[in-house]
């Protein structure tokens, strides 16, 4: 690959899904983003929901070493969340919508509902999986329109949708295109946060010139990802940030809150054929052994995480496992940790979250 000394002039950050840990994380993004004094403008787009359920592995706060945590459910008004994200980041673009009420997300639940099988469609081999592992979480006898993943993860990727809408408007608009785009949660920050802008700007030309020369062999709209994999024959992705360009991540997510219907009905079809029980445990456990345990749910096969591959078959999207993990190693910042915490008491908490959710997965197993 030919390496060419790109003048990268304009990025978009896209954030979406729940309003996580924003006043913690915004610091740390808004100076990894900032490339002002080498001549890069940012842009900052967003959609998010006006409420959000924090992750914890444990329900019992240590209040005494964590003074600002918040474990419940959190709702803003849309107007106290609009004015938030405003001071904290000036956004060109901003949509604020309930997932209860909103129109667009009840279609989407009744599609749901009406997709998968009734209990009595039931084989044994899926009934004895519904019983063990998370798919607890996931289904249950009374009506897919109550289950937990039907507005966690298909909010998850209506909202990554509604925040790349506009991004092809932008370019048009302004006579720009972005020469990258990241598409990020609001929940985690990038562990090398100090790089020096000159370094940062080598890395994002580094970025541009791999997106290009995987467009230049033909392959459409390549997007990268921090992960890409295959579990029980079916890909998934992680969800924590996907980077392309503007025409790239507008066409990938367009549409995406159909695709977790699309795949996790496919899921159980296999289970009902096949008998099988997801995840499995001890490959998990092993894979975690080798790899440690900084990022507890990879290996695990997640209906959230398919989706974004079935994603990429709807748009016509090449996944592209992403060759910018050192640059963009990053830690989930979760309701456990501190307004003022730093990088590094970041990146312990995460770790410990971890390995409680390893045990916590492991004691829902055994019951």
């Amino acid at each position: 690959m030919k390496f060419i000394d790109k003048k990268i002039k304009k990025i978009a950050v896209v954030f979406s899904g729940q309003p996580r840990s924003i006043e913690v994380t915004h610091r740390y993004l808004k100076d990894f983003f900032n490339l002002e004094s080498v001549g890069v403008k940012t842009d900052y787009h967003f959609h998010l929901w006006n409420s959000a359920d924090h992750k914890s592995a444990s329900k019992e706060p240590n209040s005494k070493n964590s003074p600002d945590i918040k474990l419940d459910h959190v709702k803003f008004s849309n107007s106290d969340l609009e004015v938030l994200i405003k001071d904290l980041y000036d956004p060109v673009y901003l949509r604020i919508d309930d997932q209860k009420t909103d129109p667009k997300m009840k279609e989407l639940k009744a599609i749901a509902k009406h997709s998968f099988p009734n209990e009595l469609d039931y084989t044994d081999q899926l009934r004895d999986v519904i019983k063990k592992g998370w798919f607890k979480e996931y289904t249950n006898n009374e009506s897919f329109e109550k289950v937990k993943w039907v507005t966690a993860h298909i909010g998850q990727l209506e909202s990554a949708s509604r925040a790349c809408e506009k991004i092809l408007f932008f370019e048009k608009k302004f006579g720009e295109k972005y020469d990258i785009c990241f598409r990020m949660r609001t929940d985690m920050v990038f562990k090398n946060i100090k790089t020096d802008p000159e370094i940062k700007l080598s890395n994002f030309v580094r970025m541009w010139n791999i997106i290009d020369d995987h467009r230049c062999r033909g392959l459409l709209n390549p997007v990268f990802v921090t992960y890409l994999k295959l579990m029980q024959g079916i890909p998934q992705t992680g969800d924590h940030y996907f980077v392309g360009d503007g025409q790239s991540i507008s066409n990938f997510n367009k549409n995406a809150g159909y695709a977790v219907i699309k795949n996790y009905k496919k899921l159980i079809e296999i289970c009902m054929k096949e008998g099988f029980e997801i995840p499995n445990q001890k490959n998990f456990q092993k894979k975690r052994d080798l790899i440690g345990d900084h990022s507890p749910h990879r290996g695990l096969h997640r209906p959230a995480e398919t989706s974004w591959a079935e994603c990429a078959y709807m748009n016509k999207t090449t996944l592209i496992s992403s060759p910018f993990v050192q640059f963009l190693d990053y830690s989930l910042v979760r309701s456990n940790v501190p307004k003022n915490a730093s990088i590094k008491e970041i990146c312990s908490i995460w770790e410990n979250w971890g390995k409680q959710m390893t045990s916590k997965m492991d004691k829902h197993r055994s019951e």
